[in-house]
């Protein structure tokens, strides 16, 4: 085995390998369904590129797969910078759509909208806070609006019994913890924030 000849990879054979472990990179950088890459994914990569550079000339292709992998990833900086600045141009409209923007999308409990939302503001500058902002308020309005129910009912029942008034402290208490566990599970899957980093 020690004198068998390398198999002679040419430049487009193995460029198409390497432009599926970039559009993978490309995937998982998105946020896209996408596994992460293997040992077996590295092996082939890695192989690949070790092979096509050091086979001998005129097929050392060590230049040109040099020169492709920064156009492909200059190309990719490029989109994503296009992409940014024109989402960034149009992200308060966005935003605030009464039927659409994130309000209604938190009103409305569209939990994979939210995710989806997320993941395309998390990619410009200061994209989060808008959503952050509305995100605070409308936490602060429901728990405002349960601290106002809370406080109807117990001038409603002063005149009843005290053992009511202890009830009604302890439906308070529930809703408050629901309201919270509602809202943390918002942070960590649709926001994908961890609460034990942050």
């Amino acid at each position: 085995m020690a004198g068998q000849e390398r198999r002679t990879i040419d430049l487009e054979e193995g460029w198409a390998v390497m432009q599926k472990g970039i559009t993978k990179l490309k995937n998982i950088l998105e946020g896209k369904p996408e596994p992460q890459f293997s040992s077996e994914d590295y092996m082939m990569l890695y192989t690949t590129i070790y092979n096509m550079c050091t086979q001998k000339p005129p097929h050392d292709y060590s230049q040109q797969l040099y020169n492709k992998y920064r156009e492909s990833f200059e190309e990719y900086i490029t989109s994503m910078k296009v992409q940014n600045e024109s989402l960034a141009q149009y992200a308060t409209p966005l935003l605030e759509k009464e039927h659409s923007g994130c309000s209604a999308l938190l009103r409305d409990d569209t939990v994979e909208d939210l995710s989806r939302m997320y993941r395309l503001f998390s990619k410009i500058t200061r994209g989060l806070e808008p959503i952050s902002n509305m995100f605070k308020t409308h936490v602060t309005n429901e728990g405002a609006a349960l601290v106002k129910q809370a406080e109807d009912s117990a001038s409603n029942k002063k005149l009843e019994k005290k053992d009511m008034i202890g009830m009604q402290e302890q439906v308070f208490l529930w809703k408050i913890i629901e309201l919270h566990d509602k809202y943390v599970a918002y942070v960590t899957q649709c926001l994908h924030v961890d609460l034990w980093i942050s």
